[in-house]
């Protein structure tokens, strides 16, 4: 069962990052596979959607939305409030709303900042970095 979980994960934690490519194209929003991709992002915590709800699966994902996203779906979730204060990027401030989860996931060894000392939390996310990402999150090295 926790294979099959971690493979749906990916599955939908990829689909949502591809460059250019909607997480659900609008032909297939009101299949039964799309629903049950959107039940399982709400039933693993993954995602809790914008103030009315909607998971707004046809927008590209942003770095620091990726990070809160894999931080959501692992064993840290519940340490997330406890962490925080302090950021080691220039570009992401000790307040900024994603500032813990990108610490998490930069000390868990999920991503990596850039070379002149920042994260860039709101460039869009690559598909090699997701999936970079999340093979680190299901313990590949």
């Amino acid at each position: 069962m926790k294979k099959m979980l971690s493979l749906i994960l990916v599955g939908v934690m990829l689909m949502a990052s591809l460059p250019q490519i909607t997480a659900i194209p609008t032909y297939a929003a009101s299949t039964a596979s799309s629903q049950l991709v959107v039940d399982t992002i709400r039933a693993l915590g993954i995602m809790t959607g914008d103030s009315k709800g909607n998971l707004n699966l046809n927008k590209l994902i942003r770095r620091d939305e990726f990070a809160q996203m894999m931080v959501n779906a692992s064993t840290y979730k519940d340490t997330e409030s406890v962490l925080g204060g302090t950021s080691v990027f220039k570009d992401v401030k000790y307040d900024y709303w994603a500032a813990e989860s990108i610490k998490i996931a930069v000390n868990a060894g999920w991503f990596t900042g850039f070379l002149d000392g920042t994260f860039r939390p709101t460039k869009y996310i690559t598909l090699e970095e997701a999936a970079t990402a999340l093979l680190k999150l299901l313990g590949y090295t």
